[in-house]
């Protein structure tokens, strides 16, 4: 996936809606149920409370998430050639967050 003018405008304007929505930070709970590690509860605190500022504008890179899996596997994967592919998506939707950032709990869909 490419950065266009057009997806870059539509990430400002989907982070000008939810500005008033958020706030600076919150406990895990607000964001998934605690793990086993509060280090790694720590560290999706912060990723979440960086995420507009370290990954927006001329820093955002489009990309598809697939899910996770073991470094082996991964470095496996990355190693295989790999066909490019065009998307386009028929909804979306706001999700709690599980472990390792997945997709845990749908909260909201729009679309399909």
């Amino acid at each position: 996936m490419r950065t266009t003018p057009a997806l870059l405008q539509l990430q400002a304007d989907i982070i000008a809606a939810t500005a008033p929505f958020t706030v600076k930070s919150a406990t895990i709970a607000a964001f998934t149920a605690p793990h086993d590690s509060p280090a790694m509860d720590a560290a999706m605190i912060s990723y979440i409370e960086q995420f507009v500022p370290e990954h927006a504008g001329d820093k955002f890179v489009p990309h598809v998430s697939t899910g996770f899996a073991s470094r082996e596997y991964l470095d496996e994967m990355l190693a295989e050639p790999f066909e490019p592919f065009a998307f386009s998506p028929a909804g979306a939707a706001v999700y709690q967050l599980g472990p390792y950032g997945t997709a845990a709990k749908k909260l909201h869909g729009f679309g399909a």
